[in-house]
């Protein structure tokens, strides 16, 4: 291999050693759905060859033909840009993705694996880390350009093309514009209505707005169904605000994956590759599905609906939307996934039909009584809709038969008569957006920068996009060792461009809505209850402690 070049996009035998991997059944290691998907390198490649263009002019404020305006936002693998194009003169979002780097997301572990599982299949001899890190980095960036390019609705964010070459240390990932940014929901009080909110439309106050939210997301999901698509991190930083189409957004599609249907090759092993993906921990804490928080070997190999964990993801975001609150949250990561699953919202239920959807059928912890995307689209998307916004308070009412202000004593008791069957249904940028983040998730970061090109318009609202390309499955065990997540009062001092931010501000004025910093090491003696006859499902014994860190090294 010329150490000279760097690994691309479309992998070419001088840049790449890997080109494309032969699965032998004779190797040590298990197949994985993504050592599957490394197999099939030449189908992705044919998929997105029509996005990549060769990096043909670039300087310091210019890619090929755009002109970089000031960075929006930072990150471990590099900066987000607002650019325009000169041919065009449109406004985008250029992602710069380091291939290397300068915060490696790969353990040492996770790196030799790698270079072992080459060597097995006769692949590589020689490599280094660097390299190794540079090509595991290219092909997670593939993997998730092929996913967009798959994808194109006005309710998901768009790739237009992406820009490398052997002799660019960086890949570049151009996006469409949005102009009012990631989505907001922390706010000084319940009924504060977002600056943002009032440029998508003057009108909006908290429940117009969770219903517009509940609408376009709807339709966005139920799209990225119909193309195969899990997100597996739904969340307000991953959605957003395009105040000239008057719409929310989908993006940052570094975390998901698809169907085995939907993938351009088949594979006999790839149903049990698929459901074993399914079954990690991916994305954001307190978006994260109870059915995923279960440690014990036994679960492990849970049969997953996928579909059904954007669905509690959805939930979350738009609880976060109306009650101006996370509805799970712990002091460190482990006693959130132990509220998720145990903590019951029913005491929020008033009566109000957006509310109690949230609660009963979006955040159900029965993934199988969770309400899915079609049937969740048959009620509140208005037959024969167009994508025009439009008053649906009515056609709640009508929906919802009944309502009642008096709290059940249970939520089986709770009648709803939505269409007979539904109870059967199959930025302003801040690190308390995130406030708990998987370990080595790290999204951008406003930084502050003065200059402007007068080609940019300087009163434009900058939208930040998630810089990081590629999301890893985190290991459990990670979780327990956590040294910046949640973000801390420490870290918000240390980081300027965060002072300024509102809800940085808020979170400091009420702690109680704030993560505790875990401190490196879980305290799991304050979660330990003793088993006994009048106690057998409590959730938090020592057993249960034991089987979390068995199924932690598991992974």
């Amino acid at each position: 291999m010329n150490e000279s070049a760097f690994p691309t996009l479309i992998p070419t035998t001088t840049s790449n050693p890997v080109v494309q991997v032969r699965l032998s059944s004779e190797s040590q290691f298990k197949n994985t759905y993504y050592s599957l998907v490394e197999a099939h390198t030449q189908s992705i490649n044919n998929a997105i060859k029509p996005l990549v263009k060769p990096i043909t002019t670039s300087s310091r404020r210019t890619i090929n033909e755009y002109q970089l305006g000031s960075s929006i936002g930072h990150g471990q693998f590099g900066k987000v840009y607002k650019a325009y194009s000169n041919v065009t003169g449109a406004m985008v979002a250029i992602k710069m993705i380091s291939k290397k780097p300068l915060n490696n997301q790969y353990s040492m572990n996770q790196t030799m694996r790698q270079i072992q599982a080459w060597r097995s299949r006769g692949l590589v001899t020689v490599i280094s880390g660097d390299k190794a890190v540079m090509l595991m980095n290219v092909q997670k960036c593939r993997w998730e350009i092929y996913i967009m390019s798959k994808l194109c609705n006005q309710y998901v964010i768009s790739c237009k093309e992406s820009l490398d070459s052997s002799q660019s240390k960086s890949m570049w990932v151009v996006s469409e514009w949005c102009n009012l940014g990631e989505l907001q929901w922390q706010r000084q009080s319940k009924e504060d209505i977002p600056s943002q909110w009032q440029k998508l439309k003057p009108q909006y106050d908290v429940a117009s707005f969770t219903e517009k939210a509940l609408i376009d997301l709807t339709h966005g999901l139920r799209y990225l169904k119909s193309q195969g698509c899990i997100h597996r991190d739904i969340k307000p930083s991953n959605i957003l605000v395009d105040g000239v189409q008057g719409v929310l957004k989908i993006s940052d599609f570094g975390c998901s994956i698809l169907t085995p249907e939907s993938l351009p090759f088949k594979e006999d092993s790839m149903e049990q590759c698929y459901q074993a993906e399914l079954n990690k921990i991916v994305g954001t804490p307190a978006f994260i599905a109870p059915e995923l928080c279960h440690f014990e070997e036994s679960n492990s190999n849970n049969t997953i609906d996928g579909f059904q964990l954007d669905i509690w993801s959805l939930g979350v975001t738009l609880f976060c939307l109306w009650h101006n609150d996370l509805p799970f949250y712990g002091e460190n990561e482990f006693d959130t996934y132990q509220r998720a699953m145990n903590i019951s919202l029913e005491p929020k239920i008033n009566g109000q039909p957006i509310n109690d959807l949230i609660i009963l059928k979006l955040l159900e912890k029965d993934p199988s009584k969770r309400m899915d995307i079609t049937t969740l689209a048959d009620t509140v998307l208005p037959r024969g809709s167009t994508v025009k916004d439009k008053p649906i308070q009515t056609f709640f009412n009508k929906l919802w038969k009944f309502k009642s202000k008096k709290k059940p004593p249970e939520s089986d008791t709770l009648v709803l008569n939505v269409r007979q069957d539904l109870t059967d249904s199959s930025s302003s940028f801040s690190e308390d957006d995130e406030p708990v983040q998987v370990t080595e998730f790290m999204d951008t970061k406003p930084r502050n920068n003065t200059s402007k090109p007068a080609e940019i318009e300087s009163n434009d609202r900058l939208s930040i996009l998630s810089i990081s390309p590629i999301k890893l499955a985190t290991p459990i065990k990670a979780l327990i060792r956590i040294r910046s997540s949640p973000a801390t009062d420490k870290s918000d001092k240390s980081n300027p461009s965060l002072n300024s931010s509102s809800p940085s501000k808020l979170k400091k004025k009420n702690n109680s809505k704030r993560l505790a910093h875990s401190h490196d090491i879980v305290n799991f003696k304050q979660f330990i209850q003793p088993r006994n006859t009048s106690n057998d499902k409590a959730p938090s014994t020592p057993e249960d402690i034991e089987e979390y860190l068995r199924f932690a090294d598991t992974k």
